[in-house]
């Protein structure tokens, strides 16, 4: 179930999303439509819609967010391995962010053939790295906070694991904060300079964070 559901759901779901942006490439070049969606999509509104519908994306990816309940009981032995607790963290957002990578490079390479700007394209690819790795690490403060570890089987443990519905208030969260700025902002790269910038901050504050905080996030694994 785990295997299925964190794994082979969001790798499908990549691909198809994949099948359908290049469908529709593939209908632009058709019909001539290039000019007029390059139009559309060179400006911060429209690419804070891709980050969303990435971000959105990002959603069902419950890797991170099940990282600490999948082990159950057994989580316990997290406490007792010899490695820095920063480290296993670190570790457990893994394959988390490797997922999310590929709808990355997918809506990356998309934006790519219909715009054909490599600046913009490259910064795209790095905002939605950003979110992915802070979404993860968020996924798993989640699940630290309140782990799931006493379940009997592994539908039950996903269907009543109430820290996948946080992750919904997080994406709504991280949307309405995408699509304001892209609002607020007219220039391109000024929208990315702030958002990098928040970006990057953030990512600074939750390592600290966690590097602070050390053995006290682990305290519930038990």
């Amino acid at each position: 179930m785990f295997f299925i559901q964190c794994i082979i759901v969001p790798v499908v779901f990549s691909v198809l999303i994949a099948m359908f942006l290049f469908g529709m490439y593939g209908f632009f070049n058709k019909y001539k439509l290039n000019s007029i969606v390059l139009d559309l999509i060179k400006n911060p509104i429209s690419i804070a819609v891709i980050i969303i519908i990435t971000q959105f994306i990002y959603m069902i990816n419950f890797n991170s967010i099940i990282a600490v309940s999948k082990e159950g009981r057994n989580a316990v032995i997290t406490k007792y391995i010899p490695v820095d607790y920063f480290l296993q963290f670190k570790i457990k957002t893994v394959i988390g962010e490797i997922i999310n990578s590929l709808i990355s490079i997918i809506m990356t390479i998309f934006y790519f053939l219909c715009t054909k700007d490599k600046i913009i394209t490259l910064e795209i690819f790095i905002y939605l790295q950003l979110l992915n790795i802070i979404g993860e690490k968020i996924k798993l403060l989640i699940d630290l906070r309140s782990p799931q570890l006493n379940w009997t089987s592994e539908f039950m443990m996903l269907k009543q694991n109430t820290n996948v519905m946080n992750i919904l208030f997080y994406t709504i969260i991280v949307s309405v904060s995408v699509f304001g700025l892209g609002r607020l902002i007219e220039n391109v790269q000024i929208f990315y300079i702030i958002s990098f910038v928040i970006l990057l901050s953030i990512n600074i504050i939750i390592n600290r964070y966690v590097i602070k905080k050390n053995s006290k996030l682990y305290e519930k694994v038990y």
